[in-house]
């Protein structure tokens, strides 16, 4: 079997961003297996050298099993000519601004997203380097980070060259972040940053540094404005003169409860695995679902009694084929329930029920096929296929609390916590959701 291969087309044309977040969302598709052409006018050899250290190529005609489209010319035209050319087709956009899609899947990953199918912080495209646990952060030193943004304009560059002067004049360190190697670290030594609203922005929140943001162009200004209503930062509105946003940044530096507090909401925000997020979106879509049918008896009996199975279900002890046997034939007589087998080219991968009131959900991965990452695929590609039955519904996973590769399954499926019951922990996940 060849790996998924996935194209992607950002506008190299348009600002670092969305070659930034490409490069993020291209190197979690590697990560899992596939493989990354790109097609991008325009873009400058040291973006080139980024994508071709993952692998990349840059052939840009095979037809490919995804198509990725990220830039603000991706109009209805651009994108069905894209799903003729490819198997399927995922938008990237900011704020709803293309207006319409036709897709497999829409991508908004800012805060308060409300158009598309991927919404919000959960599945912020972040380099690979964010998606470790933050460093700790220094001792307070009143130190500054200053980010301008990838290719600040002149403009841009005056104004925090002039909030950059008032900051010295006030006592503060200045930490610049252009030209350096690791970005994580240098945003943890500062104290609190003045950055433009951009992807550095959620950058800052991940990494937990406490932010004065500055709009720097008309995109932005929703992303200052909706992580300052959430506590995770301080919008500088455009409008503000230099003076006020150095104001801004030394009444923070002088303010280590509030500082503390927008770390710890930021943090919350921004987890750094919204890449694999959106990767497992597009890896349940190489999946096929069906319903069980009385052939697939002795292979559920099969993937039912392996050890590791055993090993994580609440009753562990082995299942004899007779109940077995009762038990299947009471699922496929369920009308409300739906018991599915997951296939990969053909060959059953496995299987999810969905079953009760409220509706609990099970699942496995076959023993043949654990170790290709398709758990979270799995599930998102039964939650689908479940949801079109009932679109109003709503399923409860439960987990022991040791089995920390379901709850990261769970996870990256879109699945939320709610409360532990009884041992075990719960998760939950809705139509639309998933």
């Amino acid at each position: 079997m060849a790996p998924p291969r996935a194209l992607f087309r950002p506008d190299a044309l348009a600002g670092f961003g969305h070659l930034s977040r490409t490069l993020a969302l291209a190197t979690a598709w590697t990560r899992a297996g596939g493989t990354v052409d790109v097609d991008a006018s325009g873009i400058d050899d040291t973006w080139r050298r980024r994508f071709e250290t993952i692998g990349a190529t840059f052939d840009g005609a095979a037809r490919s099993d995804w198509c990725v489209l990220d830039g603000y010319g991706n109009d209805l035209a651009v994108q069905r000519r894209a799903r003729v050319d490819h198997d399927h087709v995922l938008v990237i956009d900011d704020h709803g601004s293309l207006g319409a899609y036709d897709a497999d899947l829409v991508l908004d990953h800012n805060i308060g997203a409300d158009r598309g199918d991927l919404l919000g912080s959960r599945y912020l495209l972040l380099r690979t380097e964010f998606a470790d646990e933050p460093p700790d952060r220094p001792p307070p030193g009143r130190r500054v980070l200053l980010a301008p943004g990838g290719a600040p304009s002149s403009s841009t560059t005056a104004t925090f060259d002039g909030i950059a002067a008032g900051l010295i004049a006030a006592g503060a360190g200045l930490v610049w972040l252009r030209g350096v190697d690791d970005v994580v670290a240098t945003m943890a030594s500062a104290d609190v940053a003045v950055a433009a609203a951009g992807v550095t922005a959620y950058e800052l929140c991940r990494v937990g540094v406490p932010a004065v943001l500055v709009a720097v162009a008309e995109n932005q200004e929703p992303v200052a404005r909706r992580l300052d209503d959430a506590g995770a930062a301080v919008s500088a509105d455009h409008a503000d003169s230099v003076d006020r946003t150095v104001e801004t940044a030394l009444a923070l530096l002088d303010d280590p409860d509030r500082c503390a507090t927008m770390t710890r909401v930021a943090r919350r925000l921004v987890d750094g695995l919204g890449a694999d997020r959106v990767v497992t979106a597009m890896r349940s879509f190489l999946l096929d679902v069906r319903p069980a049918t009385p052939e697939d008896l002795d292979l559920t009996w099969e993937w039912s009694n392996d050890p590791d199975v055993r090993r994580q279900s609440f009753e562990s002890a082995s299942i004899p084929r007779h109940r077995h046997e009762e038990w299947f034939a009471r699922r496929l007589a369920d009308p409300e329930g739906d018991f599915l087998i997951v296939e990969s080219d053909g060959v059953p991968v496995g299987q999810a029920r969905f079953e009760g009131t409220p509706t609990t959900l099970g699942y496995l991965v076959g023993p043949a096929s654990r170790g290709r990452g398709l758990a979270s695929p799995l599930l998102v590609a039964a939650c689908r296929q479940h949801f079109r039955r009932h679109p109003a519904g709503e399923v409860i996973a439960l987990v022991k609390p040791d089995n920390r590769a379901s709850v990261r399954a769970l996870d990256l499926a879109g699945f939320e916590p709610m409360d532990p019951m009884d041992g075990a922990l719960r998760f939950r996940s809705r139509a639309g959701t998933t």
